[in-house]
This record gives C-alpha cells, sequence and structure tokens, in this order.
C-alpha cells in the first residue's frame, strides 16, 4: 500500500490499510503526518499578499455605468413629477395619474438602490486603494 504523508511525499507499505497505520505508527510516521505550525504560519502572508487590489471587471464595468443609470432615473423621475404636478391630468385621466403615481415611486425607489449600490462600490474601491480589504 502507498500512503501520501501530510509534507506531500510517499512512503510505501507492506499489507493493507490496517497494516500500513501499524507501520506507521510504529516508525514514527504518525507524527510526519500531522500538519506543521510552521507551515500554516507561513501560508498567511501568501494569502495576504493574493487580496485584491482593485474592483473586480464586473465591479469596474457596474461602477462606471451606474453614473449614466442614475441619471437616467432621476430624468425620468423628474418628467414624472412634472406630469404629476399638473391639476388637470387626475381629472382627465385617472388610471394615467394612478400609473404615473406608481411609476415614480418605483423609478425613486430604483434610484435610490442605483445611489446605495454606487456608495458601495466607491467606498471599496477607496478601501482597496488604501490597502484595507
Amino acid at each position: 500500500m502507498i500512503v501520501v504523508e501530510g509534507d506531500g511525499t510517499a512512503q510505501e507499505y507492506a499489507g493493507g490499510y490496517t497494516e500500513a497505520m501499524r507501520q506507521r505508527a510504529a516508525s514514527g510516521g504518525a507524527e510526519r503526518a500531522a500538519p506543521r505550525p510552521e507551515a500554516k504560519a507561513a501560508q498567511a502572508p501568501a494569502r495576504a499578499a493574493q487580496r485584491p487590489t482593485k474592483l473586480s471587471f464586473k465591479e469596474q464595468r457596474e461602477a462606471d455605468e451606474l453614473p449614466a443609470r442614475m441619471e437616467k432615473l432621476a430624468a425620468e423621475a423628474r418628467k414624472l413629477e412634472a406630469a404629476l404636478a399638473d391639476p388637470a391630468l387626475y381629472a382627465r385621466d385617472q388610471t394615467a395619474f394612478a400609473a404615473a403615481a406608481a411609476r415614480v415611486e418605483a423609478v425613486r425607489a430604483e434610484l435610490a438602490e442605483a445611489e446605495e449600490r454606487w456608495l458601495d462600490l466607491e467606498m471599496k474601491r477607496e478601501e482597496l486603494a488604501r490597502g484595507r480589504p
């Protein structure tokens, strides 16, 4: 039986699994299989070096597109608010008034969500620029 040890080496043992474990324990191989604390400590700085230093492609693209989307939503909200400001609209067409009122609320919510996402991405960009995850 061939057993791969924790340090990446392979050891050949005669017999099956039980015999291999018995021989391994007798030869001190069980201690070799235990991970060494030094190895784990050496891996930690490697992970720190792999932290991203900028936004992902998807996040960068989203951050670039959000200002135009927010402006479009703000313009739509202004247009709907101007239509709702017309006192004759309700008298003329109550369903159009209700639809415009519902749409302006939806646009405001969508705009608030887009602004929040933009703010989150900007904060993340600043943190990454300062070197914090």
